[in-house]
């Protein structure tokens, strides 16, 4: 027999997920901004642009990716175990913690070496791109040091907000449907477990999202999706089209 899945899966699922993401944003936003201000503070002596890569260190980005994929793997794997008969119609996760958070650190440390790089990259580029532009405009050179830091100050933490939750958001459904997998096959082993694709029901859902919702395959096979071949929703394997905001779950369905 396999189960069907209550529709509210998804709903719980991504309160879940919204929760985990909001602790992160804080943390990424945090982290840019406070590199930003280093920034602004050495181009406030002299108002040049200063040696950007002593900034945005690698060794931090990963951290912070290691971070996250723990926080959000952690959060959902012990929410599937606690919660999953809710959803299929109670086990103690307290021997998984360890193993789980030692896999998610795995997958964080391993998708960090494949995007901050170009995170750092970016961001100084970013910064080299706006102050040139400030430096080229008369009104700005011509503000005294508290007016112009005032500015710079009021860009780059809206900069670092939007920034942090652009890549909470992007990599978050990742962990988060590795974390449900991997919860799901401590407890019933991967083959005896399906997994659902699941989409949102609204207007931002893609095309192709909503034609692969409903659609199952075996814990160790892969979704079909724009063509692709993906372990899970945010499968970062994906390409940016399939994966970039993308909402949605994969939900592991026991068989017996």
């Amino acid at each position: 027999m396999i189960y069907k899945l209550n529709k509210s899966y998804y709903t719980d699922w991504t309160a879940q997920l919204d929760k985990a993401e909001k602790q992160q944003d804080k943390i990424w936003s945090n982290y840019l901004y406070k590199e930003s201000n280093k920034i602004i503070n050495t181009f406030m002596v002299g108002k040049r642009i200063p040696y950007l890569n002593e900034f945005y260190q690698l060794k931090d980005l990963q951290n912070l990716y290691i971070g996250l994929y723990k926080s959000i793997g952690l959060k959902m794997a012990n929410w599937y175990y606690r919660h999953y008969e809710d959803y299929i119609t109670k086990a103690n996760p307290e021997g998984y913690q360890s193993i789980w958070e030692e896999k998610f650190a795995y997958i964080g440390k391993t998708i960090a070496g494949e995007r901050i790089v170009s995170i750092s990259d970016n961001r100084k580029k970013e910064f080299n791109k706006i102050l040139k532009r400030y430096m080229q405009e008369e009104s700005f050179m011509a503000l005294n040091e508290v007016a112009a830091e005032r500015v710079l100050r009021k860009k780059f933490k809206g900069m670092s907000i939007s920034n942090g939750k652009r890549i909470v958001r992007t990599e978050s459904v990742n962990a988060a449907n590795y974390a449900t997998n991997e919860s799901a096959t401590s407890l019933f082993g991967a083959n005896n477990l399906q997994k659902e694709w699941m989409s949102g029901g609204d207007g931002r859902v893609r095309n192709a999202h909503i034609s692969a919702n409903g659609q199952r395959r075996g814990m160790n096979e892969k979704f079909t999706v724009m063509g692709e071949q993906l372990n899970h929703p945010g499968d970062s394997s994906g390409s940016a089209a399939n994966v970039i905001n993308c909402r949605c779950a994969s939900a592991p369905i026991p068989i017996v």
